[in-house]
C-alpha cells in the first residue's frame, strides 16, 4: 500500500532529450510490407522517419523507425472520373441493347429470354468493373 501523495518522480531532475532524426522520402513504394497495394502503387509515396532520442542525464535512449504513406489524391480523382465516364457509357449502351432486343423480338417468350441474356451480360460487365 502506498501512502497518499506518494510520487516516485518527486525531486528527480528533469530529463533533457536530444533528438536526431532523418526523414527520407521516396517517390515509389517498395518492399514486402507494401506488397498488397496492387494497382495503386503508382499513386503512393513513402516517407521514412529513422532516428533516436537520447537523454544523458536520465540514461534513456529511444529509437524510432516509422514509415508513412502519402496518397496522390489528384491522380486518383482523375482516374475515377475517367472510370465513371466509361461506366456511364457502357450502361447507356446496355440499356440501348436491351430496348432494341425487346422491340425486335416477335413473341413475349423470346423477349423474356433475350432480356434475361442481356441482364446477365449487364451483371457480368458490372461485376468486372466493380472488381477492377
Amino acid at each position: 500500500v502506498r501512502p497518499s501523495g506518494w510520487d516516485p518522480y518527486k525531486g528527480a531532475p528533469p530529463c533533457h532529450f536530444r533528438f536526431d532524426f532523418d526523414v527520407e522520402t521516396h517517390p515509389t513504394v517498395a518492399g514486402a510490407e507494401f506488397a498488397n497495394v496492387g494497382s495503386f502503387r503508382e499513386h503512393l509515396r513513402t516517407a521514412k522517419l529513422v532516428g533516436r532520442a537520447t537523454s544523458a542525464n536520465c540514461d534513456l535512449s529511444l529509437e524510432l523507425n516509422a514509415t508513412a504513406l502519402n496518397i496522390d489524391f489528384e491522380s486518383i480523382i482523375g482516374k475515377a472520373g475517367e472510370f465513371s465516364l466509361l461506366e456511364t457509357g457502357l450502361a447507356a449502351l446496355q440499356i440501348l441493347v436491351l430496348i432494341t432486343q425487346m422491340n425486335l423480338s416477335d413473341t413475349q417468350t423470346r423477349a423474356a429470354s433475350a432480356s434475361l441474356l442481356t441482364i446477365g451480360m449487364m451483371a457480368v460487365v458490372d461485376a468486372g468493373f466493380a472488381c477492377a
